[in-house]
């Protein structure tokens, strides 16, 4: 995964690792950005600080997977991709966890969860809430 060895990224990666999501804040107009930027889209500055987020959210928009895209997918098929606004503001493109296809509903509350793909790699994943 190229975006893991990305500067930019590399606080996003090492909060999931923790168990924790970080998400950007604009240190002047306390904008949440993400995907990361070296520069606030709200006010320009290129001042910023990484700020761990609630993990919670409800569901914008959504996507089966019937096609197999990366090996490590193989056994998942079909799987569900979302859209997360998160409760904070940014939207989020994940995997939703935990749910069948047929009851995915726009606007559900969500909540992440972290799944380990190697030792390495820690991906935020976003499940049902409350349970």
């Amino acid at each position: 995964m190229a975006v893991l060895s990305d500067p930019d990224w590399e606080p996003f990666w090492v909060g999931c690792k923790r168990g924790v999501l970080l998400i950007q804040r604009c240190a002047r107009c306390e904008h949440f950005r993400y995907p990361p930027s070296p520069i606030c889209p709200s006010c320009l500055s290129p001042d910023h600080l990484w700020v761990e987020v609630s993990g919670k959210g409800t569901l914008f928009s959504f996507s089966v997977v019937q096609r197999l895209l990366d090996p490590y997918w193989k056994g998942e098929l079909p799987y569900l991709v979302g859209v997360i606004e998160l409760a904070e503001g940014p939207r989020m493109l994940s995997n939703l966890i935990g749910m069948p296809i047929d009851q995915v509903s726009i606007g559900m509350a969500l909540r992440v969860v972290f799944g380990h793909i190697t030792e390495e790699i820690v991906l935020p994943r976003f499940e049902p809430y409350p349970k």
